[in-house]
């Protein structure tokens, strides 16, 4: 039996803080905050490692519960009906909204979610400031051979992307006489903090330009977009349009597995640059917490109004990532991996085979692979197309050995220029 040790106080802390990033517990009616999971203990001071994994992975957003045969994992939690340990734990945990309550038969676990989410934002802000010693995290980089006297067009990429994906459509853009910049924020950071950011950059360019500016985004690009245009009030003329290619407005079940590959990256960038650096462009996941269906953001946009003024459009994708072919692989591979496994390893495939249910269900024509085809969509907004195009191929390329799929569409809504100089 696991004991109740200070290192298992900051695991278990460390492992409510990683799930809270992933996102709201459910999609329709999020859970108030705070939030009580209760645990039973049995009369020894045990509790089931099952009963504590089906706690994360809720809070985590997943329908996966863990099986049975984790029962047989006990943590001991005896100690902590001592006063002066149970005060301890609770000081430790409280720094990230957690607190902790033993009664006769459960230990509660009292989750103050947007605490824990303030303090993630709290902690990638300290460790920039502590340790980042790279350029500026949020700026606009000026795409080569840009039109000086061109229309200003401002490209805003999407989760765990950059600017690097945007450079062959923001090319093409200043080849047709834009004068066209890239937006770089911290690729999975707070979307509503790179709206903030966006905001201050607009405001200068629109000064210093002298006209509105379009703007043009993939994927969580739009998110950033309208938390500014439609919820920022410092929000003036500085924009004319919004063409938002492929965005999540009404979230992604896709993003509440990318909590998995965060920490991977994460356990990847500190093996490989330590703390060097290791925040310069990057973000803590909070980002794919607000992308998840039914999270504060996405609720605050869907009461919110398009900004008079600004012509909105929308370009959708109905063109899987992947094809049948895969899914049907990753089923059999699931299936077979099954047979077998102990039961840490059947809870990892639960997920695995959670997730490829996930992005099954946004493609066959029902989505671009990643977002689904009515999340696509805004009350108000009638210009919407639905292009062959997958959520990665949008305005992804150089065009050079095939066609960028959004970009004749974005051309064609974009303020009219004299062509290149």
């Amino acid at each position: 039996m696991v004991r109740w040790t200070p290192r298992a106080t900051m695991a278990i802390g460390l492992a409510l803080a990683l799930a809270m990033t992933a996102g709201a517990a459910t999609a329709a009616e999020p859970v108030p905050d705070p939030v009580e999971h209760r645990i039973p203990v049995d009369r020894a001071g045990g509790l089931a490692l099952r009963e504590l994994a089906t706690v994360l992975l809720r809070e985590a957003g997943s329908g996966v519960s863990p099986s049975p045969a984790l029962d047989a994992g006990r943590v001991d939690v005896s100690r902590l009906r001592s006063p002066a340990v149970l005060l301890a734990a609770n000081l430790a945990l409280a720094t990230v909204g957690v607190g902790l309550r033993v009664d006769e038969d459960a230990l509660v676990l009292r989750i103050d979610r947007d605490r824990l989410r303030s303090r993630v934002d709290a902690l990638e802000r300290l460790l920039r400031t502590v340790f980042g010693r790279g350029p500026p995290i949020h700026t606009l980089e000026r795409v080569a051979g840009s039109s000086p006297s061109g229309p200003p067009v401002v490209m805003i990429h999407g989760l765990d992307s950059g600017p690097a994906r945007l450079e062959g459509a923001g090319a093409a853009l200043a080849r047709a006489g834009y004068d066209v910049y890239l937006y770089r924020y911290p690729n999975d950071a707070s979307a509503s903090a790179a709206a903030v950011a966006l905001g201050d950059l607009l405001r200068e360019l629109r000064q210093r330009r002298g006209r509105p500016i379009a703007l043009v985004t993939v994927s969580m690009g739009g998110i950033i977009a309208r938390a500014w245009l439609e919820l920022d009030p410092r929000a003036g003329d500085e924009v004319s349009c919004l063409i938002a290619c492929v965005p999540p407005f009404g979230g992604s079940e896709m993003a509440r597995y990318h909590m998995l590959t965060e920490l991977a990256e994460t356990a990847t960038d500190m093996m490989d640059q330590g703390f060097d650096g290791f925040f310069a462009f990057d973000g803590l996941g909070q980002g794919a917490r607000e992308l998840v269906p039914g999270s504060p953001l996405l609720r605050r946009l869907a009461r919110s109004a398009p900004r008079p003024g600004v012509r909105y459009s929308i370009l959708a994708g109905d063109r899987a990532v992947v094809g049948p072919e895969v899914f049907q692989a990753a089923r059999a591979a699931i299936r077979a991996l099954r047979q077998g496994a102990s039961a840490g390893r059947a809870l990892g495939i639960d997920l695995f085979a959670e997730l490829v249910d996930s992005a099954e269900a946004v493609s066959g024509g029902r989505g671009d692979g990643a977002v689904s085809l009515a999340s696509q969509s805004m009350p108000g907004v009638s210009d919407r197309v639905v292009l062959p195009m997958s959520h990665l191929e949008a305005l992804a390329g150089d065009g050079s050995s095939a066609p960028i799929p959004a970009l004749g569409e974005v051309l064609a809504r974009l303020p009219p220029a004299r062509g290149a100089e």
